[in-house]
């Protein structure tokens, strides 16, 4: 069936068409990898988890397969357009509602299941034209992420859970070095910067630490600037 000849059944649903094959159920019901969340801090400083937009679409050519599912701007909506005066000179801030339509055409389903999210984007540029285009694509990668999020882990449902119960977690262990200058207290403190923690004498990590990988064979670390800027660059 191509995607032009989709119909909706009135006063049904087709959101609960289950023509998944076994292995796409199999994907589908994975653990999200933590290596594929990314942070940001949103308003009020809260720390907010996310999957970028090209991994969404990455997952769904692979899972669903590339000629098997396809979305659709259903509406671009501008919300906002205000000036503001920096001290670099005149800013526009521009944002936009968007609702997306992904569409998926199943092995084992008479119909293709249709599922809908609305998301929002956010420009600011000195040019007006580029913010009202980082907006709009903002908010369409943005609605199209919601709309797959409905389809399991790993197109980042499981980062509604507010303990994330399915983000698989990799932890990465190593011995915890001893200070060739410096004190154990500042090792314990670069260790925490660094995103691990110690306990006994393990450093654990869900993300691996440059600086530890290269000095498995010593096990030691000197604590000075280049080796701290090296890490938090990295």
């Amino acid at each position: 069936m191509s995607f032009g000849d989709i119909k909706k059944t009135e006063g049904k649903s087709m959101d609960f068409v289950d023509g998944f094959s076994e292995s796409q159920k199999e994907e589908l019901s994975k653990k999200l990898d933590i290596r594929n969340v990314k942070d940001r801090v949103g308003g009020g400083g809260m720390r907010l988890s996310y999957i970028e937009g090209w991994f969404a679409i990455k997952e769904a050519n692979r899972i669903f397969g590339f000629g098997q599912w396809d979305r659709r701007l259903e509406e671009l909506t501008l919300t906002a357009e205000d000036e503001e005066e920096s001290n670099k000179g005149k800013r526009f801030r521009v944002s936009y509602l968007a609702k997306v339509q992904v569409i998926v055409q199943v092995p084992d389903a008479k119909e293709s299941i249709v599922r809908e999210g609305i998301g929002a984007g956010h420009g600011i540029s000195r040019w007006k034209g580029e913010a009202h285009e980082a907006a709009a694509k903002e908010a369409e990668t943005d609605a199209m992420k919601r709309a797959l999020m409905t389809f399991g882990n790993s197109f980042g449902l499981a980062l509604y859970d507010k303990e994330q119960a399915d983000v698989e977690i990799e932890v990465f262990e190593y011995d915890l070095p001893a200070p060739k200058n410096g004190t154990a207290d500042d090792v314990a403190a670069w260790v925490i910067s660094q995103g691990g923690r110690i306990e006994g004498r393990r450093v654990k990590s869900v993300k691996r630490i440059p600086a530890l990988e290269k000095k498995k064979s010593d096990r030691s670390i000197e604590m000075n600037p280049d080796i701290l800027k090296e890490n938090t660059d990295g």
